[in-house]
C-alpha cells in the first residue's frame, strides 16, 4: 500500500513520508543518503516527514544529521516552512532546536511566521516569535505582513498576540492598505475595533468604538492623502456612510463626478441611502444630474428598488421622462427589474406607459420578457395595447414572454384575447416556448399555448424546424401526441411536418414514435418523395433507416422488388 501511495522515491524516502520509523532505521543503518530527494517533487526524507507531521521520524533524521535547511526547488520551501504550513507545532519546534532558519523565505517571500499567521495557527505564531522571528517581515503577495494577513483572515487571537509583541500597524502594503484596511474591507468588526483602538484621534466622528474617519483614511494612505472629493467618492463606494456624512459637512464640491460621471447624489440614490439623499438635496444639488450613460439619480433609484429615495426625488422635482443614452426613462428600467410599487408610483405621477427606448422596446415588452406579471398587469390596466410589438424584431409581448417560458405572463396576455399564433414571423410564441422548454424541461408554456389554439402546423415555420419534428428529435413523446391532436391550419403543412418528423424519428433513433406518426401520414401529392425513398437516397442508403421504414410502405417495397427481378431477368 505504501508503495502505491509513494511510487516516486527510494525506500527510505517512502518510509519517511509514511512515518515508518522501523523501516527508515533499517535503511539509515545501511548508509542510505540522508538528503536524497524523490524524483517527482525533489523533496528529502526530512522534508516529507516535516510536512506529514511525523515527529519520531523527524527526530530520527535530525539525529543522523539530515539537513534541516534543505530548500526544495519548486516552491522554495524548507522543512520548517512545510511543517508550519501544515500546522505541525511539535515538528517545527524540533527543527528550530536543530538549527532551522526561522526567517527563511519561500518563493513567495513568505516566512514561517507569515504562513502561520495567515493560516490561523496561534501556537506556531507564539513559538516563532519566542525564538526571534521578524514580526514585520513582508511577503510578496501584496507585500502583506503577518498582522495584515491575520487581520484579513479574521484571526483575532493572532492579531492580539502580534500587537502585544509590538507588530507595526503603520506598514503599508503594495495595494496601499494597512492591516486595519484589510479588516474593514473583509468585515471583521472585532479586529477593526482592536486595530482602531491602537490609537485615538480626537475631533472626528466615530462609526464604532475607536474608529474615526481620520483613522480610517490613515489605513488607506493613498486615499487619505487625496482631496475631499476623492475621499467622498471612495467612502461612498466602500459603504462608509458615516464618513460620507462627515465629509459633506466640510468644504467639498457636491457636484464632483467620478470616472463614470456619477455625482454624490447619484451614488447615494443608487445605493438607497435616504439620509444622504436628503442631506444632499437640502444642500441644493442638481436633482437630475446625469452620469456618462445619461442616467439620473431617479433612474438608478428606480432600477434598484429604492422606493423612499424615488419618492423623495420626485417630491424634489426629478424629471419622470428624462431619457438616458439608451432612451430609457425611469419607468422603463424599473419595469425591466419588476419593482411593482415603484412602477405604480411612476405611473401615478404621469410616466408614459408607452414610452419607446432606443432598442425599440416599451415597458410592457421589457416586463413580459423578464416575467414580471404584476407589472404587465399594471401596464395593461393603464391602457397599454397587449398586442404591442417591438420595433426591431417585430415580436409581440406574448412572443417575448414565451421565449423565456414565463407562464403567468402568458396566462395574463391570453386572457386579453391576444392570439397565440403570430403569422408575422417564423419565431412564433409556440416555437420559442418549445425551444425554451427543451432547455428547462418545463413544457407548461407549450401546453398552455396549445390549449389556447396555438397552431403547430403552419406554412410559417421554416423548412427544417417545424415544432413536430423538433419534439420528435428531442424525444418529447407527450408533446408529439399533443401536436398531432391539433386540427391543422393547413393539411398540406401538416403532411410536410409529419414527413419531416418521420425522417427525424429514423435519424434520431426514435423508432418508438413511428407508429403514431404514420397514423397521421397521408400525403396529398402521390408523386412526392416518401420517407422510404428519402432513406434510400438522401440518408446515404442507411440500411437501418430502410429496414425501419419498409413495413410502412409494402406497395413501394413490392414495386421495387419486382423492378429488381425484371432487371435481373433482362441481364440474364
Amino acid at each position: 500500500m505504501r508503495d502505491e501511495l509513494y511510487p516516486w522515491g527510494a525506500t527510505h524516502i517512502v518510509a519517511a513520508a509514511a512515518g515508518d520509523v522501523a523501516k527508515l532505521q533499517q535503511d539509515l543503518d545501511k548508509g542510505v543518503g540522508l538528503n536524497d530527494t524523490d524524483h517527482e517533487y525533489s523533496q528529502t526524507p526530512l522534508f516529507w516527514a516535516a510536512a506529514k507531521g511525523g515527529g519520531d521520524v523527524v527526530r530520527l533524521l535530525i539525529r543522523y544529521g539530515a539537513d534541516v535547511n534543505y530548500t526544495e526547488p519548486n516552491f522554495g520551501r524548507t522543512p520548517l516552512l512545510a511543517a508550519t504550513a501544515n500546522g505541525h507545532e511539535a515538528v517545527a519546534k524540533h527543527l528550530i532546536e536543530a538549527g532551522a532558519h526561522i526567517n527563511i523565505r519561500d518563493a513567495s517571500c513568505e516566512t514561517p511566521l507569515i504562513v502561520a499567521a495567515k493560516n490561523g495557527s496561534i501556537s506556531l505564531v507564539e513559538l516563532l516569535l519566542n525564538v526571534g522571528a521578524d514580526i514585520d517581515a513582508k511577503g510578496w503577495h501584496y507585500g502583506q505582513t503577518a498582522l495584515s494577513l491575520a487581520a484579513a483572515n479574521g484571526h483575532t487571537d493572532i492579531v492580539e498576540f502580534l500587537l502585544q509583541n509590538n507588530a507595526s500597524t503603520d506598514l503599508v502594503d503594495d495595494t496601499g492598505r494597512k492591516a486595519l484596511a484589510w479588516a474593514i474591507e473583509v468585515g471583521h468588526d472585532d479586529i477593526v475595533e482592536i486595530l482602531a483602538n491602537q490609537e485615538t484621534d480626537e475631533g472626528s466622528t466615530a462609526d464604532k468604538e475607536g474608529l474615526t474617519s481620520e483613522k480610517l483614511f490613515s489605513s488607506y494612505p493613498d486615499v487619505g492623502s487625496g482631496s475631499n472629493e476623492a475621499r467622498l467618492e471612495w467612502a461612498f463606494k466602500q459603504g462608509h456612510i458615516w464618513v460620507v456624512e462627515e465629509i459633506l459637512e466640510q468644504d467639498v464640491d457636491l457636484e464632483h463626478r467620478d470616472e463614470t460621471g456619477k455625482t454624490p447624489l447619484i451614488l447615494a440614490a443608487s445605493e438607497g441611502h435616504i439620509e444622504l439623499v436628503k442631506l444632499l438635496l437640502e444642500k441644493g444639488v442638481e436633482v437630475d444630474s446625469k452620469d456618462e450613460g445619461g442616467r439620473t439619480p431617479l433612474s438608478y433609484a428606480a432600477e434598484n428598488g429604492h422606493m423612499e429615495v424615488v419618492t423623495l426625488l420626485l417630491d424634489n422635482g426629478a424629471d419622470l421622462h428624462f431619457e438616458d443614452n439608451g432612451e430609457m426613462i425611469s419607468l422603463t428600467v424599473t419595469a425591466l427589474r419588476g419593482h411593482e410599487e415603484i412602477v405604480s408610483l411612476l405611473l401615478e405621477k404621469g410616466a408614459d406607459p408607452n414610452h419607446w427606448d432606443g432598442n425599440g422596446f416599451s415597458p410592457l415588452l421589457h416586463a413580459a420578457f423578464d416575467g414580471h406579471t404584476s407589472v404587465v398587469s399594471m401596464l395593461l390596466e393603464r391602457g397599454v395595447d397587449p398586442n404591442t410589438r417591438d420595433k426591431e424584431e417585430d415580436k409581440s409581448a406574448l412572443t417575448w414572454a414565451a421565449s423565456d417560458g414565463h407562464l403567468e405572463v402568458l396566462k395574463l396576455l391570453l386572457t386579453r384575447n391576444v392570439s397565440p399564433n403570430d403569422e408575422e414571423t417564423d419565431q412564433t410564441p409556440l416555437a420559442l416556448a418549445l425551444d425554451n422548454a427543451i432547455d428547462t424541461e418545463d413544457y407548461s408554456s407549450v401546453k398552455l399555448l396549445l390549449e389556447h389554439g396555438a397552431q403547430p402546423f403552419s406554412d410559417i415555420y421554416w423548412d427544417n424546424k417545424p415544432p413536430l419534428a423538433i419534439a420528435v428529435s428531442n424525444g418529447l413523446d407527450e408533446l408529439v401526441e399533443l401536436f398531432l391532436k391539433v386540427e391543422p391550419a393547413s393539411s398540406k403543412a401538416k403532411q410536410e411536418h409529419v414527413q419531416k418528423a418521420i425522417c427525424q424519428a429514423v435519424e434520431m433513433d426514435r423508432a418508438n414514435l413511428l407508429d403514431l406518426l404514420f397514423e397521421h401520414y397521408a400525403p396529398e401529392d402521390p408523386d412526392a418523395e416518401t420517407p422510404l425513398q428519402w432513406a434510400r437516397g438522401k440518408c446515404c442508403g442507411s440500411e437501418e433507416a430502410v429496414r425501419l421504414l419498409k413495413p410502412y410502405f409494402p406497395d413501394e417495397v413490392e414495386h421495387t422488388d419486382n423492378k429488381k427481378r425484371k432487371n435481373t431477368q433482362v441481364h440474364d
